[in-house]
């Protein structure tokens, strides 16, 4: 298994290749601009291919003892995509909106650094995410869901990974999970206590596969006074490292890898130090098929039993909130 190593300085080197390693936090610099897109059989791909090859989005969730709250901000290259949605666990059920557009709408907007501001603004919705100071800003409004958010994001512990992806691909990605939050957070007029309320968050970047799948498992949780985070994945990350990862209070554990079998809204999740299954309420789709461009993304919301051993302490879960997901596209 690799160690955690201090990062670079950029994740691409002058040369316009990616950086791979596991990494104690971010690197400061993306440096996409320098980015070189390699041929399979050698030699490399036009430089205005780049921004239509290379994938970037950012996802977080929010779990409550009343609802699980999810929004993406997604940067395709030929396209932008936004959707949020607001899981009510008492009655199962799943209030979502999608918003897309064209990159020249400059609707959407990605930071291209560590810390940075991530936005989009529609004509009545906006959302930013400010990773420019510690604890980190997310302002949310979506009058279509009746949801409003000003947060503080505490920023613990991240797994930060960058590893290879088919020939010439790669791929980046930087999770945290059960961070604490403090601030506002309303839905339908209702003030939600922040007390109980957990983030995680997920940025991924990279040059993939043009054929990807993958299954990804997301639980934030608390069991007592203590915090409870997992991100567990099948697909994409498996090129000799994968992006496994559990935090207890903060603190980051790498896992081994994990089997994941989903049948229906239902999936099983077992591993070194793992044995857990997830029953979802509710779930969040997204459907494309052109033949050219295909996407069928499902996200379910539900919870999570089961058991967990993480750094020799045993922990058993039930009814903790949480996500599956069953995600194939072709880009």
């Amino acid at each position: 298994m690799w160690q955690r190593r201090p990062p670079p300085a950029r994740l691409i080197d002058t040369e316009g290749r990616p950086h791979y390693g596991w990494w104690r936090e971010e690197p400061a610099d993306y440096a996409l601009p320098d980015l070189r897109l390699l041929r399979p059989m050698g030699g490399h791909w036009p430089n205005f291919l780049r921004p239509l090859r290379c994938k970037h989005w950012h996802f977080l969730s929010l779990t409550h003892g009343e609802v699980i709250i999810a929004l993406a901000l997604v940067d395709l290259g030929y396209a932008h995509q936004v959707f949020v949605y607001v899981h009510d666990r008492k009655r199962g059920e799943t209030h979502a909106a999608t918003q897309r557009s064209l990159p020249w709408s400059r609707h959407l907007r990605l930071a291209r650094q560590a810390q940075g501001l991530s936005r989009y603004c529609g004509r009545a919705e906006c959302i930013e995410l400010d990773t420019t100071m510690t604890p980190w800003r997310l302002h949310l409004d979506w009058p279509q869901l009746a949801l409003q958010a000003q947060l503080q994001l505490a920023v613990e512990e991240p797994l930060v990974l960058c590893l290879p992806a088919g020939a010439t691909g790669w791929t980046y990605t930087v999770k945290r999970a059960a961070l604490p939050v403090r601030g506002e957070l309303s839905w339908r007029g209702r003030r939600l206590d922040d007390e109980r309320l957990l983030a995680s968050h997920d940025l991924s970047l990279g040059v993939m596969r043009r054929q990807t799948q993958w299954q990804w498992c997301s639980l934030a949780t608390w069991s007592g006074e203590h915090r409870i985070g997992l991100n567990l994945a099948l697909g994409v990350n498996e090129s000799g490292q994968n992006e496994n990862a559990a935090w207890i209070d903060g603190r980051l554990h790498k896992l081994t890898t994990v089997w994941i079998a989903g049948q229906g809204e239902h999936c099983q999740v077992s591993g070194e130090g793992v044995d857990l299954s997830f029953r979802g309420h509710a779930r969040h789709e997204e459907l494309l098929h052109t033949g050219v461009i295909d996407s069928r993304f499902r996200q379910w919301q539900g919870e999570y039993a089961g058991d967990i051993e993480i750094a020799g302490q045993s922990w058993h879960l039930q009814g903790s909130p949480g996500l599956w997901e069953d995600h194939y596209v072709k880009w």
